[in-house]
């Protein structure tokens, strides 16, 4: 007989033998699971993270993402910088409930240097090009929100924020963050 777990349920794959006797009850004791309570605890916690990094006005152009169990939060993502970095842990860090902070941001390039009277230049000698313009700004969709919405409250269009977002259909879900100018 084998044991398979599936979903968090277990699957007894096997035969009984004939004649009607009944098969012995082989399982093992599975490893205490978290709770229903605390897998949600764990789910609020993330996500009170992602919100209090989305509300940084320095790192509201990053998209990030958190796990936590206990108590003790990751963070994933990718950054400019490593002072990108630095802030995204210590803001998340200042969230209450984050007992331990465990880092797995990824810095994607090295500074651009500055040449007298010049625009910015990538290490190699080429332009640096720019992140975001300085006016990016940013939305986290609500529940029951539609892009309708979102381009009224903005000002602009439906097309514009799918063309910032590379969307190519009109449904956005809960959480979503997106660029509207």
């Amino acid at each position: 007989m084998k044991i398979r777990p599936w979903l968090g349920l277990v699957v007894l794959v096997g035969m009984l033998p004939a004649g009607g006797t009944r098969a012995q009850d082989t399982t093992r004791t599975a490893p205490p699971t978290r709770t229903v309570a605390e897998r949600l605890q764990d789910a609020s916690l993330a996500a009170y993270v992602r919100k209090a990094l989305a509300d940084d006005p320095r790192l509201r152009a990053f998209d990030f993402e958190a796990e936590a169990e206990a108590g003790v939060v990751t963070l994933f993502g990718h950054v400019d910088t490593p002072e990108q970095a630095a802030r995204a842990a210590e803001v998340a860090r200042r969230v209450p409930g984050v007992r331990q902070l465990t880092s797995e941001l990824v810095v994607m390039s090295s500074p651009a240097r500055l040449e007298p009277g010049g625009p910015p230049r990538a290490p190699g000698g080429t332009e640096a090009a720019p992140a975001e313009p300085p006016s990016a700004r940013y939305h986290t969709v609500a529940s029951g929100e539609s892009l309708w919405i979102i381009a009224r409250r903005y000002d602009t269009s439906i097309r514009a924020i799918k063309r910032l977002n590379n969307l190519t259909s009109n449904t956005v879900r809960p959480g979503q963050r997106l660029r509207v100018r």
